[in-house]
């Protein structure tokens, strides 16, 4: 379990970069007016859901295909870039928080794309972590609502004192997602997660980024 009071689960790092003025500014004019952590938290989370739209085909490079200040500025992103975006600006406001990791069965995935992702696997999956109320709370900002919407989708909402994690059935009551593991919380990205997702070889082809970028980009862009 990592500590709330050290003073890694605040600092800014090459990719949790909230000292960045892009990030810095943003989170500050959306949280103006707001006093508590958990009112800081709940606007962040709610608009890095529905302002960074999801896409399945991130541009990895390096590590610094991660940057929280790039998301903001590209305006989408994969679900580990959006969790270190949320951490990033949790941070920003003074809330201690962390990047968090699951291996996730994505049962709504069309079956194409099985060739890429066996058994419909996301691993790894990011998401974010928030101390609040004196426990780690995870939140998963992947899926915006108007894609939620569109897909029939249940929005994942957190209610302070919870975790916000992605549902396990759709709004008709079919599967959706479920968690197969926990896979640890981290004060920054980890090398491993980096490694780990840039082996994912299709990531790097134009096969696979046709396939989610072309005649099915705006439903891939904001979740899946």
């Amino acid at each position: 379990m990592i500590d709330p009071r050290s003073a890694r689960v605040l600092a800014a790092t090459s990719v949790i970069d909230h000292r960045h003025p892009l990030v810095r500014e943003t989170t500050r004019q959306l949280i103006d007016g707001q006093s508590t952590p958990a009112d800081r938290v709940t606007t962040l989370f709610e608009w890095v859901r529905d302002e960074i739209a999801y896409d399945m085909a991130p541009d990895l490079s390096d590590r610094r295909s991660w940057r929280a200040s790039d998301t903001i500025d590209r305006g989408w992103a994969f679900c580990q870039q959006k969790a270190v975006l949320l951490t990033a600006m949790a941070r920003a406001a003074g809330v201690p928080a962390v990047v968090a990791y699951q291996s996730v069965i994505e049962h709504r995935l069309p079956d194409r794309f099985d060739v890429y992702l066996p058994e419909k696997r996301m691993r790894p999956h990011g998401l974010s972590a928030v101390w609040i109320d004196g426990r780690w709370q995870q939140l998963d900002p992947s899926l915006h609502r108007e894609m939620c919407d569109r897909r029939g989708l249940q929005v994942v909402e957190w209610v302070p004192g919870e975790d916000a994690l992605l549902p396990q059935l759709d709004r008709g009551g079919q599967p959706h997602c479920t968690i197969e593991e926990d896979l640890g919380m981290y004060d920054d990205l980890p090398d491993h997660i980096v490694a780990a997702t840039m082996a994912l070889s299709f990531l790097h082809t134009e096969e696979f980024r046709s396939e989610v970028r072309g005649r099915r980009r705006s439903e891939f862009r904001s979740g899946g």
